[in-house]
């Protein structure tokens, strides 16, 4: 009679242990896809910006241009997108210090936790030996917003100035 116990015993437990080990390798599979998500949505968004800006300096002239990027890059997860030189970006995110090339104007996308973040080099903070000067040195724009940038051409400087912020909602 002890016996059949015993074995359903043993055999619960095990069915047990097999259900919570697929529940959890299932659960941190799910968290690691999340995030690649969220890091592959932030690359374009850097990408995206960083083209915007290279043609709105590039093109010479004064120029307003609003830019396009997402709300959320993930399932209610906002970000922050930071436009500035080398030395600027890597006061808010030091640990890109390896990673950066010194003189060059980048786009970092980053979550407020900067745990997930992309960034894209826009171009050489000197452009047709004009100097390319980024408004109070770093703009700091959420994704809730609309912003639409300035771009002013004189002969020696490129300024790059937030014309217009407005809220959006998702």
């Amino acid at each position: 009679m002890v016996a059949p116990i015993i074995t359903h015993v043993i055999g619960i437990t095990a069915l047990i242990a097999i259900t919570v080990i697929i529940i959890m390798y299932v659960g941190f599979m799910t968290q690691a896809m999340m995030y690649e998500n969220v890091h592959r949505n932030l690359e374009y968004v850097s990408q995206s910006i960083a083209m915007q800006l290279l043609y709105a300096i590039t093109s010479d002239t004064n120029m307003t241009i609003e830019l396009d990027y997402p709300i959320v890059v993930g399932r209610n997860i906002f970000y922050n997108i930071y436009i500035g030189n080398t030395s600027y970006i890597l006061q808010v995110a030091p640990f890109l210090a390896d990673k950066l090339t010194p003189s060059q104007l980048y786009v970092l996308a980053m979550t407020p936790d900067k745990n997930v973040y992309a960034y894209t080099p826009v171009c050489n903070i000197t452009y047709d030996d004009k100097l390319i000067n980024v408004d109070k040195n770093l703009l700091v724009i959420g994704s809730g917003t609309v912003t639409t940038l300035a771009i002013n051409v004189n002969s020696t400087n490129i300024y790059i100035l937030i014309y217009k912020m407005e809220v959006r909602y998702p």
